[in-house]
């Protein structure tokens, strides 16, 4: 059996390095910034092999029924026969419509929770990686020197305007 070992850079890595050495800009940036987009591109392909799936079952192969059964706790069983089968949507209308007395309360915001951690944790790990990584930096004025009158603060004995009436001749009366 042969290891792939994994030493060497991607061809898209290696195009973010060589962009981010010629155009002088932070390669850990350009990391960030094509980790959104690289994202939104797995979810084409995930949702492209899916819809594939469905419109040609012959391309993914079925499970098996034993594969396919999954045992549930009876308060879940209740919901999902009363409710929906689909777990979100069970749970929201178990919340927000009426309450069955059977199934206390916090198993079922519980069970919320659990259905929410992997949205959540998808959100937090896109925010923790994203928004810190590609936030602007502040520019940089060391060495910039400011031009015309404004960069100078004038004094009575640097005015021009001053210099020139001081040296102009008195009418003599």
């Amino acid at each position: 059996m042969c290891r792939r070992h994994s030493r060497h850079p991607d061809p898209t890595s290696v195009l973010l390095i060589l962009y981010g050495a010629t155009a002088s800009v932070s390669v850990v940036q350009l990391y960030a910034g094509a980790f959104l987009p690289g994202f939104m591109l797995s979810s084409l392909y995930i949702g492209y092999i899916i819809v594939s799936a469905k419109i040609k079952p012959s391309l993914a192969p079925p499970l098996s029924e034993e594969d396919q059964h999954v045992d549930l706790p009876k308060s879940m069983e209740i919901i999902s026969k009363t409710r929906s089968n689909k777990a979100l949507m069970g749970l929201i209308g178990e919340i927000k419509g009426k309450r069955n007395p059977n199934i206390p309360r916090r198993t079922v915001i519980n069970n919320l929770i659990i259905v929410l951690l992997p949205l959540l944790a998808a959100a937090l790990l896109v925010g923790l990686i994203y928004f810190p990584a590609t936030a602007p930096e502040e520019a940089k004025v060391e060495g910039v020197q400011e031009m015309g009158f404004a960069g100078q603060t004038q004094t009575e004995e640097t005015n021009p305007i001053l210099e020139v009436c001081r040296n102009r001749k008195k009418p003599v009366a």
